[in-house]
């Protein structure tokens, strides 16, 4: 039914039936975002070992240790902090099964990557099949949609949501989106949608 985005070594946002496969799916952010510019010489050597952790979590998650990577990037965190990491750590984290710390991570990274659509997209996906709150998750896939409203991927999980909680009008918008951002099967649901809503009338 959904298309799969939550995150699953090695593919980024995977969880409902299809996923956009990177080469580095933890390592996304390989620069540390939102960071504050500061030209002290002790904050730019703190923020370059970081950079060093990270790159070798990243390397870690290649090789498929998690524990490994997630220490590593929670080290650069605590010389660093940014959003990037705090996204990687979250990732990790739901790797391992630790749902509550996952969302925990991706709500910080939110904060400090309002514009990156990737967070949203984990927290609503997150926030339904695992929280089962449909209101969370849209909440976010509204955010995801704004954010990136070209993403077929978004449409189509934005449009699953709003038909299983009965928003079948907006529904059938998000999935016509889908369909035009080249997710071919929002055809079907297109079609499914339509016999419900003539029903209705």
């Amino acid at each position: 039914m959904f298309l799969k985005r939550l995150i699953t070594y090695p593919t980024l946002r995977t969880g409902f039936g299809i996923s956009r496969n990177l080469p580095f799916a933890y390592a996304k952010y390989g620069t540390m975002k939102n960071d504050s510019v500061s030209q002290n010489p002790e904050d730019l050597e703190l923020k370059e070992k970081a950079h060093r952790f990270q790159l070798e979590a990243s390397e870690m998650l290649e090789k498929g240790k998690v524990d490994e990577a997630l220490d590593l990037y929670t080290r650069a965190n605590q010389l660093y902090p940014s959003g990037s990491l705090l996204y990687n750590i979250a990732n990790c984290a739901y790797q391992k099964g630790d749902i509550d710390g996952a969302i925990d991570h991706w709500e910080q990274s939110a904060k400090l990557m309002p514009s990156e659509s990737d967070v949203h997209v984990n927290l609503a996906n997150v926030y339904y099949l695992n929280k089962k709150n449909p209101k969370l998750a849209l909440e976010h896939l509204k955010i995801a949609s704004s954010l990136s409203p070209k993403d077929g991927e978004v449409s189509f999980n934005y449009g699953c949501i709003l038909e299983a909680t009965g928003n079948l009008k907006d529904a059938l918008g998000q999935y016509k989106s889908a369909l035009e951002n080249g997710i071919a099967r929002a055809e079907t649901n297109i079609r499914n949608v339509s016999i419900k809503l003539f029903k209705k009338q």
